[in-house]
């Protein structure tokens, strides 16, 4: 994404080239989920400049076999989406946020198993269309 995000609590943070389910996202954002039982979140001013918000998310390629999370899309305090996704079986997002001053990238493990691994935004970006096309 190129919008600047404005805050978060994850550490440490990635913005480049990530594989999901096979495959290389070159603009993808995406943090460390080592046994995170909490959501950790990325939130970015929009400046209500964007009409839709388009990833495909899941855990990285590298994480491991148990890795399986709850994502979520929250615009202005609303959720917008929110999918289960693990290792090989992401989730396409492609969310209206017209008119959103505060967008915010959610994720939560949502499994007991220990896992190491990941939470993949690929090829995340805002557009001014109405869908990702």
């Amino acid at each position: 994404s190129d919008t600047s995000y404005i805050h978060d609590n994850v550490y440490p943070f990635y913005k480049g080239a990530q594989n999901i389910n096979g495959s290389v996202y070159t603009k993808t954002i995406a943090w460390d989920m080592d046994e995170s039982y909490y959501n950790e979140y990325v939130e970015y001013d929009t400046s209500r400049d964007y009409t839709t918000y388009c990833a495909t998310v899941g855990p990285n390629d590298e994480s491991d076999t148990a890795a399986a999370m709850r994502v979520s899309v929250i615009a202005d305090g609303v959720e917008v989406f929110s999918a289960d996704v693990s290792l090989g079986n992401p989730a396409s997002v492609d969310v209206l946020i017209t008119d959103v001053l505060r967008f915010r990238l959610e994720a939560s493990s949502n499994t007991t198993t220990s896992f190491d691994g990941d939470v993949a935004w690929g090829d995340a970006k805002f557009v001014t269309a109405d869908s990702c096309g």
